[in-house]
């Protein structure tokens, strides 16, 4: 199946409790399931934060 590119032009943290990101983008509706999985694995990576729940919005620019 094909997907339509997008990039992602920004990222901001909306909330702690959980943690809540905004990723402003180019196209949200071509951001996979299965990419948003990764993107969360990676940041809980990154940061430490082996186990928490993460949350991601999705938003056009």
């Amino acid at each position: 199946m094909f997907r339509k590119r997008f990039k992602i032009k920004y990222m901001t943290q909306k909330s702690v409790l959980p943690p809540t990101f905004l990723l402003f983008s180019s196209s949200p509706s071509a951001f996979a399931p299965s990419y948003e999985k990764f993107f969360v694995e990676r940041l809980r990576e990154k940061f430490g934060r082996r186990g928490t729940p993460i949350k991601l919005i999705l938003r056009l620019c």
